[in-house]
């Protein structure tokens, strides 16, 4: 027979276990409190246990587990230690999941230079308004560049133009230049205008002068950045090795540095048809000593500049005044015209020469002062050994021959003073 686990049931088949528990009862080694005659197998009062009949194997033997399960209750199977940790994990995997594109949505839009560009521009802005004057370096026209311009636009530095080295001083709203006689015929001057102005201080004509120093101040640079608002072509890119914004505000472009501070590192654009990229670097006014030292030596030498931007228009012919052994005086009268229509005093030199029949005996120079469109008269009056011992020389009448040339030149004494005084105001001030 099979192991007597039970009463078979209604319609049990021999040795095989009918429906357990019978309809209508519940066996009571199902219910709660110890099984029918005692306690557990081995616990207290029971089979094996303190108090208990000795133990021995159950009536079903020492096989297999009971079928239905004669024993305590079993109690449901509780989850492990690492399903709650993979649930508990998975919930802050979530969480970090929603953590990290909340911080990449929003990390994005703060590292988009199309929407921090300005308020980048506006802080390097006002970091530069601070700065007694600023170096640009870099190239100009393909060649290497230096300029300095104080705070308040004059400037000074140093190029080259067509293989010529070129010197520049700008003061008082003028531009001047030192470079040989090849850079201003490239620049279209005739010979004669550009032997005159070899080596020597003259005053740039408008081709010479595209690049304006004075939009390079600090001053009109902060303006400029702290106006120029988000740019919606910013792009991130480095300025040398510095990471940079890289944002165009009207014609030029600037790089901004993209960490705070924020701060102006490169100027990029055009003057003309010369294009020019430079590295700023502010400088604070200890610096600017010796910066404001150059520029009073280089106004200095501004006395008499020539100006190939003026013509000179003779208006009739040389007249003679008194002729005798002691000396003979001319006059001349002369019209300046400004192709650029500058309206300052133009210091006119008139330049005249006597012969008879032969070469030059004597000549004599004079000067005048007037403005652009308007004539003047200038006289001049040749003397000395040479005039008289050639006068002494003829018998009868003779005829004396004179030519004049003209001449314009700008700043007097009195400009060169004025230009000086406006760089120790800007000093002062800077």
């Amino acid at each position: 027979m099979g192991p007597e686990g039970g009463q078979g049931g209604q319609g049990s088949q021999p040795g095989q276990p009918g429906s357990w528990p019978p309809p209508g009862s519940t066996p009571q080694w199902q219910q709660q409190g110890p099984p029918p005659g005692g306690g557990w197998p081995g616990g207290p009062g029971g089979p094996g246990g303190p108090g208990g009949p000795p133990g021995g194997p159950p009536p079903w033997g020492t096989g297999p587990s009971q079928p239905y399960g004669y024993g305590p209750p079993q109690q449901p199977r509780k989850k492990g230690g690492a399903g709650v940790f993979l649930a508990i994990g998975g919930g802050v995997l979530v969480l970090i999941i929603l953590v990290v594109i909340v911080l990449a949505l929003g990390g994005g839009s703060g590292d988009d230079p199309k929407k921090t560009s300005g308020k980048a521009a506006a802080q390097a802005g006002q970091a530069l308004g601070q700065a007694a004057g600023a170096t640009y370096t870099g190239t100009y026209g393909g060649s290497q560049a230096t300029f300095t311009v104080t705070k308040a636009g004059s400037a000074r530095g140093s190029y080259s133009s067509h293989g010529s080295p070129v010197t520049r001083v700008d003061v008082g709203d003028s531009t001047y230049i030192k470079a040989d006689s090849s850079f201003w015929s490239a620049q279209g001057q005739s010979s004669t205008a550009a032997d005159k102005a070899d080596g020597k201080w003259a005053k740039a004509p408008d081709s010479a002068a595209d690049l304006k120093l004075a939009n390079f101040s600090p001053t009109k640079l902060s303006q400029v950045l702290q106006q120029a608002g988000n740019d919606p072509r910013a792009v991130n890119t480095p300025a040398g090795s510095t990471p940079a914004i890289k944002m165009t505000v009207g014609e030029a472009t600037y790089y901004i540095s993209k960490s705070s501070p924020h701060r102006l590192l490169r100027i990029e654009g055009s003057a003309g048809s010369d294009a020019y990229a430079l590295d700023v670097k502010a400088l604070d006014g200890a610096a600017m000593g010796s910066v404001f030292a150059q520029l009073r030596s280089d106004v200095q030498g501004l006395k008499n500049a020539y100006d190939p931007a003026i013509s000179m228009l003779p208006m009739g012919k040389i007249q003679f005044g008194s002729c005798t052994e002691s000396g003979c005086t001319v006059r001349g009268s002369v019209m300046p015209s400004s192709v650029g229509g500058s309206t300052s005093s133009v210091h006119v030199t008139m330049n005249a020469r006597f012969w008879g029949d032969g070469p030059t005996v004597s000549t004599c120079k004079g000067t005048g002062t007037t403005t652009p469109s308007h004539q003047t008269t200038i006289s001049c009056r040749t003397s000395g050994g040479s005039w008289s011992s050639w006068y002494r020389s003829h018998n009868g009448r003779f005829t004396i021959h004179a030519s004049s040339t003209f001449d314009a030149t700008v700043n007097s004494s009195g400009d060169v003073n004025d230009l000086l005084s406006k760089l120790s105001q800007e000093q002062q001030g800077g």
